[in-house]
């Protein structure tokens, strides 16, 4: 059997009913630096996860394109739909606008290249997540646009070499890498 990518959702509901979600983004002091970093405006992220909710409002606008890596929808690959809530959730940590609903993202004006590298059983395989990650290395947005940082939040429970590879191709190209800790 080969190895997986899994998905481990955790209940966030307590969190940020204990958080006041306005006073996240200084505590962090993210809008410290939005003068100097235009909101991320320059910004596009490429998020390896469970997809987006296509027509989210305060992510919509802030989506560039996107990629299905996996078997949900037939493989469909132009449809990268979050059957989960993770890959929205990330991507709203990240991009969401301010538009006085919900939160508002670090950067809420960078864009977000969306790549489904996990199904809807919270499953994928370390051959999509090489690619996806290959995918966002070559991507070229409508106007010229390239990935600057890439967010990988999911995680294995052994060592992958070819993915390590296709990490370091990575960051040779300049992008930053974030992910989560296992």
């Amino acid at each position: 059997m080969s190895a997986e990518i899994i998905l481990k959702p955790v209940k966030i509901v307590k969190l940020f009913k204990a958080l006041n979600a306005s006073d996240n983004l200084d505590k962090i002091r993210a809008r410290e630096l939005w003068e100097e970093t235009d909101q991320g405006s320059e910004s596009v992220v490429a998020v390896l996860d469970s997809g987006v909710q296509v027509d989210h409002p305060s992510l919509k606008d802030n989506i560039i394109d996107g990629y299905n890596f996996t078997d949900d929808d037939e493989g469909n690959p132009i449809i990268y739909q979050d059957y989960l809530g993770h890959g929205t959730h990330v991507s709203g940590i990240i991009a969401a606008v301010d538009n006085g609903r919900g939160i508002t993202g670090v950067a809420p004006k960078s864009k977000l290249l969306i790549l489904k590298v996990i199904n809807h059983k919270g499953r994928g395989s370390f051959e999509d997540l090489i690619k996806a990650i290959m995918y966002a290395v070559d991507w070229t947005g409508p106007n010229g646009e390239k990935v600057n940082i890439m967010n990988m939040s999911l995680g294995s429970p052994e060592p992958h070499e070819e993915l390590y590879r296709a990490i370091k191709y990575a960051r040779s190209k300049g992008i930053v890498l974030v992910s989560r800790c296992r």
